[in-house]
């Protein structure tokens, strides 16, 4: 899930035996060419991402010319090189800060994802609109996702369904946003998760969850009615402290 990526070892001698492949810029005319290694950088939909060293890729944020009110992020980017072949890298990461403070109103995120950086989402409304968030689907199932630290802090999303694939959410991954419905899924809910959300009412933690930790739903003052399901083994301290539910 995202771990450390562990390829300095030998990463000369790595690197010299790495295969040549060219990115093609979609502008016509105007194709830049780059060989491939851990690091290279590219251009594609409004989006810049940057190449890991699984040759999956990370979504790095958006190019200046971003606009959409709307962000789709595939399971996979696809180019074709000088030569007019057609290459393509699973999308696995969304960077820290990625798409901070951008005015994004619907979002719907790959299954393929394995790590939701830092701040990606944080601070992010559009006009006081919520922000509409769906995670995965049906037709498109992935890997483990981890959701980072303060990854929505601040936004304006009213409800979300956050499947068992989602396996960690960070510190303060959804805190002071709009929400006002929850079901939640994912085996660790983080430090101050779900705190500071005024309006949130209602919630149902899932049968993965397995470890709610201190402070995750702190705060809450309308929240009156959560369910628990089998599979709980702990809830840490002051978990719901200073919400309607007291101390569970």
């Amino acid at each position: 899930m995202g771990g450390a990526n562990l390829f300095s070892y030998f990463l000369v001698s790595a690197l010299a035996l790495a295969p040549s492949v060219s990115f093609a810029d979609t502008t016509e005319n105007n194709v830049v060419t780059a060989s491939v290694s851990e690091g290279t950088c590219f251009e594609r939909f409004d989006c810049k991402y940057r190449v890991n060293n699984d040759y999956t890729v990370t979504l790095v944020g958006p190019t200046d010319d971003f606009s959409s009110d709307e962000l789709k992020i595939p399971h996979s980017v696809s180019y074709r090189d000088e030569n007019g072949s057609s290459h393509g890298f699973t999308i696995t990461r969304i960077g820290d800060n990625a798409f901070a403070g951008k005015d994004i109103q619907r979002l719907y995120l790959s299954g393929s994802l394995e790590y939701i950086g830092e701040n990606a989402f944080a601070v992010n409304t559009l006009n006081g609109m919520p922000l509409k968030v769906m995670i995965g689907s049906s037709w498109d199932s992935g890997e483990p996702c981890s959701i980072g630290n303060n990854a929505f802090y601040g936004t304006g999303i009213t409800n979300i369904n956050i499947p068992s694939s989602v396996k960690s959410i960070g510190t303060s991954a959804f805190e002071s946003t709009s929400l006002k419905m929850l079901n939640v899924n994912s085996e660790t809910i983080g430090k101050r998760a779900f705190a500071n959300n005024l309006d949130l009412a209602s919630v149902i933690i899932g049968s993965s969850v397995r470890t709610i930790e201190q402070y995750a739903f702190s705060t809450n003052s309308s929240l009156s009615n959560i369910t628990f399901n089998e599979g709980l083994e702990y809830i840490r301290d002051y978990a719901f402290i200073d919400s309607s539910l007291g101390d569970i």
